[in-house]
């Protein structure tokens, strides 16, 4: 394992906890939006371009993740659950704001994904009374109209991403909340976490992987989809810590959930907690914000290394070029320059190209 002094990461020397292949991204597209976790003040979405603040908007509440469609130039940041707002936006645009409301009965779960025209966003909800996850579709070239609604498979559905045939993958967690109750999990005892491929036009359910009896506390969360078009999840253990568990790992399209080798330091001593993924060239880099840690594993499922990162979470990856934000700061390395800030950010991060 690599080890980086932490007066390093935080953040003047960026460049030594970014791996020396990160460093591709054009500075001129190095567009960028996270949400800013607060210290004092509310909590805020921050566009930023070329390391430099392009504007920001006050928010409501803590905001948690994004979806973005190049070619349309829209996005939208989805609250942390159990928020009921989602804003929309245009990187170049920042006066064209629009918030889009959770309709009664439904609050968002923090993430959403468009369809590929650019036509619908997705959003994953949670229909609290009934215990039950469901995706809204939105009418993205219709002032975001509500359309409807489709059942996600599962209870809890956090994030979710279009496969290459046009079908939803979706990360259902498993765990039941409502929100007259905050953020308490409701079900640990008996929760399912799976994830489910949905057509989209019909609504059906085409798979519907889940973990195994023994991994029955193993909360799927977080996706993303390497150079080949595989997915890859980033899991969260609600059990007990001496049952260490695999955090990360891959839908196979023959075998179902295949779980990336362990790391060196083994699943145990990362705190049952993986936070953000993302495909960075041809490795998977996943963030442990309570163990400190930053690993990657190449898209066969290999590890490659570990690395020290302080408190970092949100993740967000173009070509070889990897952003990192979390409670301490952010940083990236663009174009062999390095771009810092103090500020605090929130769970996640998305390139604007």
């Amino acid at each position: 394992m690599t080890v980086i002094d932490r007066r390093a990461l935080l953040f003047g020397g960026l460049g030594a906890v970014l791996p020396a292949w990160a460093k591709a991204a054009p500075h001129r597209l190095a567009v960028l939006a996270y949400c800013t976790r607060p210290r004092d003040g509310a909590p805020a979405l921050v566009v930023q371009r070329g390391g430099e603040e392009s504007f920001r908007v006050a928010l409501p509440g803590r905001g948690h993740g994004f979806a973005w469609d190049a070619p349309t130039r829209r996005a939208a940041l989805f609250a942390r659950r159990p928020g009921d707002w989602c804003l929309l936006f245009d990187p170049d645009r920042p006066n064209a704001l629009r918030w889009l409301k959770a309709r009664p009965g439904r609050h968002f779960y923090g993430h959403g994904c468009f369809s590929p025209s650019g036509d619908l966003l997705y959003a994953s909800e949670n229909d609290f009374e009934a215990a039950r996850g469901c995706i809204g579709i939105y009418a993205a070239g219709a002032d975001f109209e509500r359309l409807g609604e489709l059942d996600s498979g599962g209870v809890g559905p956090h994030d979710l991403c279009v496969l290459s045939h046009e079908s939803l993958l979706v990360a259902n967690g498993g765990i039941e909340t409502h929100p007259d109750y905050g953020r308490a999990k409701l079900n640990l005892s008996e929760m399912r976490s799976c994830l489910t491929v949905l057509d989209p036009r019909s609504g059906r359910i085409l798979r519907d992987l889940g973990t195994v009896d023994a991994l029955q506390q193993l909360s799927l969360r977080h996706l993303t989809v390497d150079r080949r078009g595989r997915a890859w999840f980033a899991a969260q253990f609600e059990g007990q810590r001496y049952q260490a568990a695999p955090l990360v790992g891959w839908l196979d399209p023959d075998h179902g959930l295949v779980f990336a080798d362990p790391p060196r330091s083994a699943w145990r001593d990362l705190e049952g907690y993986a936070a953000s993924v993302a495909c960075c060239g041809g490795r998977i880099a996943v963030s442990f914000p309570r163990a400190d840690r930053l690993l990657f594993w190449s898209e066969n499922g290999a590890f490659i290394e570990a690395r020290e990162a302080a408190q970092v979470s949100a993740l967000a990856a173009r070509d070889e070029a990897l952003f990192l934000g979390g409670l301490q700061g952010s940083g990236m390395l663009d174009d062999d320059r390095e771009a810092h800030s103090g500020e605090p950010i929130d769970n996640h991060a998305c390139w604007l190209l």
